[in-house]
Order: structure tokens, then sequence, then C-alpha cells
């Protein structure tokens, strides 16, 4: 449950937040599209880590990767890896704030490009009723049954999580969104979306996409929003429990839990007859809306600034797309782009491409060429 990846999207397949089990015979996992869930991978991989013995330190931090010298073997922290080899210090900090570390021939960095939670910004952001995506696991949702909830974010996770928080029985969620349109807020797939999105010709070739791999993916991800997110969440605006807020920005939060929305005008009023779909549109200018809420998640995207690689310091220059070796060598990077190595695994392109990234899917291929270079 520390995992960043949202509770409930899937590994492959359609969502499914039911526990399955999973044998292991190998070290492959099959991905069975019916059931494969976040919690059957994770059964897998601990499974793995039994199997083979690995020491997985949980709940503790890689502060700093720094080079060692080529010197003489010294048994003291910090000093030269045995035999003079260099070799890199991984300095650590543990959850009860002791510092500690490890030494290593090579680093791998698969952090991702998430980082850590967006801060809100807004007065009251601090209060003990906000919350992150990451803080809520699926245990603690059954908390809010019977709740008002308010969900700020345009993404598919804060999607995920008011879906989630209707089924577990919250009284009411309302959802306020920068998305222009009701169906866009309810997280429909468009084909001018499918359009937009891009593999740079760096991360065809070092995740083995090919433009079947994209066009598959992205077909599965189109069935995937517009049937478990989009038409799952309509049901429950239908239902009177999800309510949206299009074109919506938190304002502020106050401790007796009243949340000032600032709802911009969006048009001419659409569906006048389906006024459950419409809510929030024919607007003036722009209004202040007063919510009650017993809990406020806060999803809106991660600062890339707090990840480790960004404190490290990569000469500017390609990340090898074969093996994955960085600027600095030794030092290996699958998931995310180091600094000065250029875009490949997030953000807009200037020609209005959007980059589309699935490498918890795609990144079998580049960890088994990198494995290999560090085994050669």
């Amino acid at each position: 449950e520390s995992c960043r990846w949202p509770l409930g999207i899937p590994v492959a397949g359609t969502m499914n937040e039911l526990s399955v089990d999973v044998e292991l015979t190998t070290d492959r996992f099959c991905l069975n599209p019916d059931t494969c869930s976040k919690q059957a991978y994770l059964k897998y991989l601990n499974s793995v880590v039994a199997k083979r013995g690995l020491d997985v330190r949980e709940l503790e931090e890689v502060t700093d990767v720094r080079a060692l010298p080529l010197v003489a073997a010294d048994a003291s922290a910090g000093g030269a890896a045995a035999g003079g080899e260099g070799g890199f210090w991984v300095a650590t900090r543990k959850a009860d704030g002791s510092e500690g570390g490890v030494r290593a021939r090579f680093v791998v960095l698969a952090v991702g490009a998430w980082g850590d939670p967006t801060p809100l910004k807004v007065p009251g952001s601090r209060l003990p009723f906000v919350a992150y995506p990451e803080e809520l696991t699926s245990a603690s949702r059954d908390r809010w049954t019977g709740k008002n909830v308010l969900v700020s974010g345009s993404g598919t996770t804060a999607l995920l999580l008011a879906r989630s928080l209707c089924t577990r029985g919250a009284r009411k969620v309302v959802v306020c969104t920068k998305a222009p349109t009701i169906r866009r807020a309810l997280g429909y797939m468009s084909a001018k979306e499918r359009d937009q999105a891009y593999v740079t010709k760096w991360a065809r070739e070092r995740y083995d996409v090919t433009d079947m791999v994209l066009q598959d993916d992205l077909d599965f991800m189109e069935e995937f929003r517009n049937q478990e997110v989009f038409q799952a969440l309509q049901n429950w605006q239908r239902q009177g429990t999800l309510e949206l807020r299009p074109v919506c920005k938190l304002q502020a939060i106050h401790e007796d839990g009243r949340v000032e929305l600032k709802r911009f005008d969006r048009g001419s009023r659409a569906a006048r007859g389906t006024t459950w779909c419409v809510r929030g549109q024919g607007l003036r200018g722009s209004i202040i809306e007063v919510v009650d809420a017993d809990l406020v998640v806060a999803s809106s995207g991660h600062d890339l600034e707090s990840l480790l690689p960004t404190r490290l310091p990569f000469p500017k220059g390609q990340v090898d797309a074969q093996t994955g070796e960085t600027t600095i060598a030794g030092v290996f990077a699958i998931g995310f782009d180091p600094p000065g190595s250029g875009k490949h695994h997030y953000g807009i392109l200037q020609e209005g491409k959007i980059i589309y990234d699935n490498w918890m899917c795609w990144g079998g291929f580049a960890a088994r060429n990198t494995c290999s270079e560090i085994a050669r």
C-alpha cells in the first residue's frame, strides 16, 4: 500500500480491486487481463523477494549517491570499495532518522517520474483532513463511509479515487477539476487525446515500443478510461452521490470543513434535458461556492524537482538507449529522464504532442538490457 502507484490502476487488463492468488512457478509474472490488479502484482513481487532472498530495505530513503575515489580499500563508511575499484556510496536515511548507506559497484535508479505530490497552495492546506492520494490506502477509505469528500484534480488518479470513495459509501463526493467539459471531467478519452499521444524515437528504442504496441496500448487505455472511469462515474452522478465542478479552482479550506471553490463560466448550457450531466455550466464570469467536506483530497500531480536524480550532478547528455547508462559512468536509469538528458518519459512537447508513458508495463525490456550490461 506504500507504493505511489494508485490503488486500483491495473498492470494490464480491466481494473479489478479484488486480491487474487498468484502462484510463483518462475520469475515471470503472467498478466491475466481479467484478474491482474496492483494487489496481485505486489503479491507476486513479495513472492520473488522471498524466493530469491532479496535485501529489501523498506522505509529507508536514498538521500545521496556519490562516486568513490580509486584508492586502497577502506572499511569506514564512505570509503573506497574493496580492492580500490571505486564505485559509489549510496547514503540513506531510515524512518527513525538515523543515517545509513551501502557501497555499490553500480547504481540503478528506477525512481519513476512522479516525485512528491504537488502541495496545495491555498489557506488551510495543512489541516488534518487534507490528504494526498498515496495516503488513502484501501483500508483507510472505509473511514469515509457516510462522509462528504472533495477531490481536487483533473487526472485519472483523482477520478479513480472519486470512484473508489463512492463505492465505499461516501455520502457525497464533489470533484473540483479544471477540465472544460463534463465528458472530460468524467475522464472520457477523446480521439484528439489519442492523436496527441507520442513516444519519442529514443523511448521506442529503449522500451522496444513499435507503432503496433502503442496503438494496442491506446486501445486498452481508451476502453479502460471510457468504461471503468467515464461510465462508472456517470452512474454515480446519476445516483446523486457524485457531483462535478468543471473549470473550477480550490480557493481556501476552513477548519470547520467549509471549502471555497472558484468556478468560471464555460459558455452556453448544453443538453438541457439531462440536468444531471450539466451541473456547473452556464455560470456567471466566476462565482465563489462553498461546500462542506469531511475530507479534502489533493490530487494535482507531482513535484518532479523533489526526485533524487535532480540533486545528482549529471553532466548534460543522453542516456544510452540500449543499456540505460547515464552520463555518470556506472549509474543507470530506468523509467525517468535524468536532468539534461531530454524529455522522453513525461511532459508536453513544443509541437503539441503529449508524451505517452506506460513504463510500468514497458520497462521490462529496458530492465533486462540494463541487467545484461551490468552482468557483462
